[in-house]
């Protein structure tokens, strides 16, 4: 999944590093053509796994999308 889409890499650490405090796995990635960061969590591709995770997720205030290429 991601949720977050950031110009700098600080940015992402700080977002990834609030995400794992939470109980999520978070990692950041170069962004597409090299553009930035995105923060993503790997998530088992269940629908009750993808609820919770979005659900907490946008507790914490993102909004996620499932992505298929990590």
């Amino acid at each position: 999944m991601q949720f977050a889409s950031v110009e700098a890499r600080a940015d992402a650490d700080k977002i990834a590093q609030r995400v794992r405090a939470s109980g999520l796995q978070a990692y950041v990635q170069l962004g597409p053509g090299g553009m930035g960061y995105v923060v993503r969590s790997q998530v088992a591709k269940d629908p009750g796994t993808i609820s919770t995770a979005t659900a907490l997720l946008r507790e914490l205030g993102y909004k996620s999308e499932v992505v298929s290429q990590l």
